[in-house]
């Protein structure tokens, strides 16, 4: 078995075992046995000092990520990547996510790519695609990457229009920030993630 089909074998075997039958979607909240909801932007919106807005969002997220995964600890970053079934399969060489976010060269040679079997949402008519990446969070270009989702509806670079989860294997958290509004968090245990006053 090589490298690639490991970590697809072991991704596939730490959802089963810790997270069966919940949806690495937009809907993770929903599917979630234990789960919970933090908006982000309470409080400091609405943002007519946008970098003042994108700066407080950027750090209320690094404090929650950097809370429930520490730098060493084994996570999994998962990446859906959603397209028109008449678009061509991406290539995970021309992926910006692994271009612009992964530092280290074997973790971006150790990504996998697959295809889902079954449509992500409800009457679904969109392909999509998923990579896995298993890594810590010091092989990621961490804070770029934050931003890069803060910024998704905004217009700004860097910018990262897929869902992207982080999940804390040692841990067993799921982190996944959908865009500047807020956080979704689940895990095997009711999530009761301190401190979260702000």
């Amino acid at each position: 078995m090589n490298n690639k089909n490991v970590v697809l074998a072991n991704f596939q075997k730490y959802i089963k075992a810790y997270f069966k039958g919940i949806k690495l979607s937009g809907e993770l909240y929903l599917t979630a046995k234990n789960a919970m909801s933090i908006e982000l932007e309470k409080e400091i919106y609405p943002h007519h000092y946008i970098r003042g807005y994108m700066k407080n969002v950027y750090m209320r997220f690094k404090f929650l990520l950097s809370s429930l995964i520490k730098d060493n600890e084994s996570i999994f970053v998962v990446l859906n990547i959603r397209q028109d079934r008449h678009e061509d399969k991406p290539k995970l060489e021309e992926l910006n996510f692994l271009k612009n976010f992964v530092k280290n060269k074997d973790i971006k040679n150790g990504a996998i790519l697959t295809k889902l079997n079954h449509p992500l949402y409800i009457d679904d008519d969109i392909e999509t695609y998923r990579v896995v990446i298993d890594c810590k969070i010091y092989n990621l270009k961490i804070d770029k990457l934050l931003k890069a989702i803060v910024n998704k509806d905004f217009n700004r670079e860097p910018s990262i229009e897929n869902e992207c989860f982080f999940i804390n294997r040692e841990r067993n958290i799921i982190f996944y920030m959908y865009d500047d509004r807020g956080v979704d968090i689940a895990s095997t245990v009711s999530p009761n993630c301190t401190p979260l006053s702000w």
